[in-house]
């Protein structure tokens, strides 16, 4: 797993510069760097994919060729329908685009301004 974080003081960079330090010790990587640099997520998208997308694909390690009609989750259906409608589109417009997946970690590493803890913080 590979991460991107150019460590902003948005929030405290020290918080995000330990959960860097803890999940490298669990084979996740962060990459120092600007969501905005081109060159940078060039390079990113080269290794970029989903395991969810491969479902009960028992062969390992997963390839882009393998197939993936065995989906075990809504989400990894919903991840590769939207990679299907992308490349549709890319086939009948000639339209290049890229899809981008966010995800929200729930835990005590979360970052300290997301919604649900600021709504529960104002409801208290």
């Amino acid at each position: 797993v590979l991460g991107l974080d150019n460590f902003k003081d948005y929030y405290n960079p020290l918080l995000k510069r330990v959960r860097s330090n803890l999940l490298s010790k669990h084979q996740v990587f962060i990459v120092e760097g600007d969501l905005n640099g081109v060159t940078l997520l060039t390079k990113l998208f080269d290794i970029a994919s989903s395991s969810s997308v491969y479902g009960l694909n028992i062969e390992t390690p997963f390839s882009a060729c393998d197939r993936t009609d065995y989906s075990v989750s809504l989400y990894a259906a919903t991840k590769k329908i939207g990679k299907e409608i992308a490349h549709t589109y890319n086939h009948i417009y000639d339209l290049s685009l890229t899809k981008l997946i966010f995800f929200i970690v729930y835990s005590p590493w979360r970052k300290p301004d997301m919604a649900y803890f600021l709504f529960t913080k104002d409801i208290m």
